[in-house]
Order: C-alpha cells, then structure tokens, then sequence
C-alpha cells in the first residue's frame, strides 16, 4: 500500500455521492490537496482600491482562505496622475495612498492582530491589469463589484468585469 493509499485510509469520507465512493477508493486530486500543508496551497488574491466592495471582498476572501487552509494576498494597483510632472513642489505619492488604504483596510477586518498567512502588495499599474496580472499562478481572485469610479446603478465596474473575462484563476465578484 502507498502512502497515499495508506492516508486515504485514514481519512474519513466526507463527500457523500449516492454509492459513487467506496470506503477503499484512493483519495482524489482535492482530498489529497486538503492533506497538504498550508505552504502547498496557492494563494488567494483579493483587489482593494478602498471601496466598501473591496474591504467586502476582503472579508469573504479571507473566510474562504480559512477555510481552504490558503494564504491570502491583498493587492492594489496605483498610477501617477497624468500631468503630474506640471504639480512642481506639491508632493503626493500615489504609491504611499495605496499602502495606507491597505492598511487602513487590513486594520479593519484584523484590527491589530493580522495572520502570518495575509500579505499585501501594491503595484503599479492599472487595477484590472495588475489584478489579472497577479491572477497567474492564484487559487482565486476576489473582487468587489464596484469600485470608486464609474456610473452608479451598474450590476459590474469595469475593472471587475475585465477581470472575470480575463483572470487566469477562477473570480469572484462580491456585491
């Protein structure tokens, strides 16, 4: 007997399919995926750009990692303004906004006790390139359905719309 048989053994079964599954079958590609350390499983990304939505999306991203044992990466994208050159001696950084809309977003769904397994990352770079960008490689990519911009009243934004058309993982778009 293998060592995988030998696990399979020793792990209850817990998806039930009308006769499908005998006790002795060799566990699946997703029950032995569940017996991995955490360090095996991909992570789960979530976009933040400070909206509601995407702290939502955060929230369900990570009860989803807990769930699947999945470390969770919290990006955001930022962009210096067009004409920012012409601004002189005003200083603002676009970069260090998204940092500390991470912060403030990672403050108020862990308040000051954050997990070893979530990260955060910023980038630049458009929001739905960057997110399909770091979608490579992703268990899930979690988003929230609106963002800051666009016209009231639609069901997707943009960015989340690009996003489930594009993501090379699975996406959830969080109302």
């Amino acid at each position: 007997m293998n060592q995988l048989s030998a696990q399979a053994a020793a792990v209850p079964r817990q998806i039930p399919a009308a006769g499908a599954i005998q006790d002795n079958d060799p566990l699946t590609a997703v029950e032995a995926d569940l017996l991995e350390p955490i360090a095996h499983h991909r992570r789960i990304v979530v976009g933040l750009d400070g909206s509601e939505a995407s702290v939502s999306a955060m929230r369900r991203a990570v009860i989803i990692a807990t769930a699947l044992g999945a470390p969770v990466e919290a990006v955001c994208s930022w962009r210096m303004p067009t004409g920012y050159a012409t601004l002189g001696a005003f200083e603002y950084s676009p970069e260090d906004d998204a940092h500390a809309m991470l912060s403030g977003a990672v403050k108020s769904v862990f308040g000051t006790k954050v997990p070893d397994w979530f990260t955060t990352a910023t980038f630049e770079g458009a929001a739905a390139d960057v997110l399909i960008e770091q979608s490579v490689g992703a268990q899930m990519l979690v988003i929230g359905s609106r963002g800051h911009g666009g016209i009231a009243g639609l069901l997707l934004g943009s960015v989340s719309a690009r996003c489930a058309e594009r993501a090379s993982c699975p996406v959830l778009i969080v109302h």
